[in-house]
């Protein structure tokens, strides 16, 4: 990576310039304590977001769990207006496979939830894959979390 202001701001445009500017080990780097991958996730174009985020973490790109203020890529993601719901599905899992937290409030008391819910351009119904997704993610931390917490008796 020539310049790094460079990458990450073409990385925003589309994948056609992405492909153009990436080395082997970008999906490692970070910017201002953000991953690569949380700054792609932020693109506004599905098409360019999915096709990104999907070869970073083909990749093994870094992740983190979220920014200072809980903000998780989950909420980034659900926060668009624009929406694949299929893509949307398939990338949710891969992130739920990394441990990302699907159900973690940010500094705002927000949830992702609280954003999917709140896009006026998509109905519950055509929202249902997703809704089901969170809950299952959510149900799946709730069991692990209890499995590994220690038995307490009284």
């Amino acid at each position: 990576m020539d310049n790094e202001n460079d990458f990450l701001r073409d990385t925003f445009r589309n994948s056609g310039d992405f492909s153009a500017l990436y080395q082997p080990g970008d999906e490692t780097h970070t910017q201002r304590g953000k991953t690569l991958f949380f700054q792609v996730i932020s693109n506004a174009n599905p098409d360019h977001r999915y096709s990104i985020c999907n070869f970073l973490l083909d990749h093994d790109c870094g992740l983190e769990i979220g920014s200072r203020d809980g903000t998780t890529s989950f909420h980034i993601l659900f926060a668009h207006h624009k929406h694949d719901i299929q893509q949307d599905v398939s990338l949710s899992r891969r992130l739920l496979e990394r441990n990302i937290p699907i159900g973690q409030a940010n500094g705002k008391g927000s949830t992702p939830l609280n954003y999917l819910i709140t896009n006026p351009s998509l109905s519950d119904q055509e929202l249902r894959p997703l809704y089901d997704l969170i809950m299952i993610g959510a149900s799946y931390l709730t069991a692990m979390t209890t499995l590994t917490s220690p038995i307490r008796t009284t």
